[in-house]
């Protein structure tokens, strides 16, 4: 996952901020005994940093780490110099710092929040070599521990590194206190989603630098010996565009290092379009070599002014070296909601995306005109309430792509190929005799990815791709056919009482069509067939209480004009319209969580929609994150259910 630069630091509440070291990222996958310690672009590090390696195998954990090798001077600062150097000298702290977590134990990670996997990962670094193989993740409501067999130690070169939360601006003004090379701002619940430059990651530098491949060297003047000057460029729409000359920075042991390396890549053929003008002669070199340079600024022209020599990049690809200027983002302080263009409030703070729209201007809603683009905006807004009830799960694509009156088609395997940082899940199908690949949601991004496939509704797996087995929330759904809704209404009461009786605290929202959706919290400690039978009984118990206006029969046929109590929504691999998802229907409504004094006589599903369900998100918030909470005693709950048969 990778940074977005931005101009200039800023405070918010919702943002987590950390020291931008100086060095090389690095990834650690680590199994026990077996390390792998790899670059962006899979350089192997191990022969490199045989010590890094040698201190995670002391850790005999399984994981992955996302970091930064780097060499401190005796001040604690990491400098690239010395980063460079250190390899023929060993001078200064060789220090791997480790920023993230990704996988722990048999858990995927990316999934969860980052302040949740900053804590895991601060526990198990400030421990040390487990003492046997019983250590593990609890839970699976955002809160995650390491059991006792864990004791302390101290691995020296391997270091968590740390945060502050709110406060950037002063986070920053130490960071050019103490002449580092900037900070790392990270949304505090933003997920790990790899292979994408994200703006749920952002960094400020103290000073301008830029990563520029080496097209030449100029002949010296004066009394510098081999070379006078790199000739210095960045790739644009795959050609190599010049960016100026960098004469200084160099000692004499770098001049004689450069040469030796040019001399065996010196081919006299220039690698730009236009051979640019140079202060001296120059010479053409194969455009392999990466390096790092510090400037002042950027000319019209894009030129740098004033470029100094900090190092060699060996970790990088030149292919991968684009002109880097920071962007303009409209970060939010922490307030969750705007006022509109009419003064009025109700419309989410804008998000940004990667995802690029299609047919933005196709109409999906002929009669009230809304396109693909409102389908598209809504989501982004929507998607800090949406999120926690379908990140990490396998997908069902309902696929409307010329909009509601336009053909629609379910899409489970994903049989084409994705992006890279799209994540799939293979599946065995049952019924199929035959694996399928399903798309996980991982974050706002991919959700955005569905969308633009024409997805109107978001219909996600009752579990995670953690506990694939072990869903989230049972689901009892009220189906009706040819009744009125205050039926259904009627019958959602019914629930509620034999819920309240056995002490449990259902959770319901409309289908965003007929029916009302009823959950009930598991906290993933049953099987689908547990939460199954359990539905079962309570729709039983509600059939007994209300035979004239309800039937378990599954057969259209056999409850016409009733509500059915359709309990197999949880089945492995069936789905429910999500929370806050658009429905394709007439008026775009919006399966909308409700609290229970809400039902009554004059409701109905259609109040809620695209245009209005932000009034009010503003004034109740989500009032349904107990619906991922520790959830019932199964036990219990069945103990009390028989006194009410």
């Amino acid at each position: 996952m990778l940074a977005t630069l931005i101009e200039k630091p800023f405070n918010s509440v919702e943002w987590l901020f950390e020291i931008k070291w100086d060095g090389y990222r690095a990834i650690a996958e680590i199994q026990k005994d077996s390390v792998s310690l790899y670059s962006r672009n899979d350089l192997n590090f191990n022969s490199k940093f045989p010590e890094i390696v040698e201190s995670l195998k002391k850790m005999q954990i399984t994981a992955v780490f996302d970091g930064e090798i780097v060499v401190l001077d005796k001040q604690g600062r990491s400098q690239f110099q010395l980063l460079q150097h250190y390899f023929k000298y060993k001078r200064g702290i060789l220090v791997y710092y480790v920023f993230d977590i990704l996988y722990f134990e048999g858990y995927e990670l990316t999934g969860i929040p980052l302040i949740t996997r900053k804590k895991l990962l601060s526990i198990i670094l400030s421990a040390g070599p487990r003492s046997n193989t019983n250590s593990g993740i609890a839970g699976n409501a955002g809160i995650y521990a390491i059991d006792d067999s864990y004791i302390p130690g101290n691995i020296k070169n391997i270091k968590f590194s740390g945060h502050i939360e709110k406060e950037g601006i002063a986070f920053f003004n130490e960071a050019v206190k103490n002449n580092l090379e900037g900070i790392i701002a990270k949304k505090s619940d933003s997920l790990y989603v790899p292979g994408i430059r994200s703006n749920k990651w952002l960094k400020i530098k103290t000073k301008m630098r830029q990563e520029v491949v080496i097209a030449g060297y100029t002949e010296p003047r004066g009394a510098r010996n081999r070379i006078g000057s790199i000739i210095t460029g960045v790739y644009v729409k795959g050609m190599l565009v010049f960016t100026g000359q960098a004469g200084s920075g160099f000692d004499e042991k770098e001049l004689e290092n450069l040469y030796n390396i040019f001399k065996k890549l010196e081919t006299g053929i220039c690698p730009f379009k236009t051979v640019p003008d140079t202060t001296t002669v120059a010479h053409w070199i194969k455009p392999q070599v990466v390096a790092e340079v510090e400037f002042t600024e950027w000319t019209d022209n894009n030129i740098m002014r004033h470029p100094v020599f900090i190092g060699l990049r060996t970790d990088k690809d030149s292919l991968d070296v684009k002109i880097e200027k920071p962007v303009k983002l409209k970060i939010d302080k922490g307030l969750n909601f705007s006022k509109r263009n009419d003064g009025t409030k109700g419309n989410m703070v804008k998000k940004e995306s990667s995802i690029i729209l299609t047919h933005p201007d196709k109409i999906f809603w002929p009669e009230e005109k809304y396109t693909k683009k409102d389908l598209f905006e809504y989501y982004k807004n929507i998607s800090d309430f949406m999120l926690p009830y379908i990140l990490n799960k396998p997908h069902s694509l309902n696929r409307c792509p010329d909009g509601i009156e336009g053909e629609c088609f379910y899409q489970k395997d994903i049989d084409y190929k994705l992006p890279s940082w799209l994540h799939t899940i293979k599946i065995f199908a049952q019924s199929k005799n035959e694996y399928i690949d399903y798309l996980v949601c991982t974050g706002v991004d991919s959700l955005l990815y569905m969308v633009n496939l024409g997805c109107i509704d978001i219909h996600p797996w009752n579990s995670t791709t953690e506990r694939l087995e072990r869903p989230d929330y049972a689901i009892l759904d009220l189906d009706p056919l040819d009744v009125e809704f205050p039926d259904v209404v009627t019958i959602a009461k019914e629930t509620k009482k034999i819920l309240d009786a056995i002490d449990v605290e259902g959770f319901c929202k409309t289908s965003g069509s007929k029916g009302i959706h009823i959950y009930i919290p598991l906290g993933t400690k049953y099987t689908y067939e547990q939460a199954l039978d359990f539905v079962k009984i309570i729709a039983k118990l509600i059939n007994i209480r209300q035979p004239d206006l309800t039937s378990v029969e599954r057969s259209p046929d056999k409850r016409h004009k009733k509500v059915y109590l359709d309990c197999y929504q949880n089945r492995i691999g069936q789905t429910v319209a999500a929370p806050y998802c658009i429905r394709p229907r007439k008026g775009a409504p919006v399966s909308t969580p409700l609290q229970w004094k809400e039902l009554d006589k004059n409701f109905k599903p259609a109040d809620f929609n695209i245009k209005n369900i932000f009034h009010r998100l503003d004034h109740l918030g989500d009032i349904w994150k107990g619906v991922l909470g520790t959830g019932i005693d199964l036990e219990k709950c069945l103990e009390k259910l028989k006194s009410l048969i």
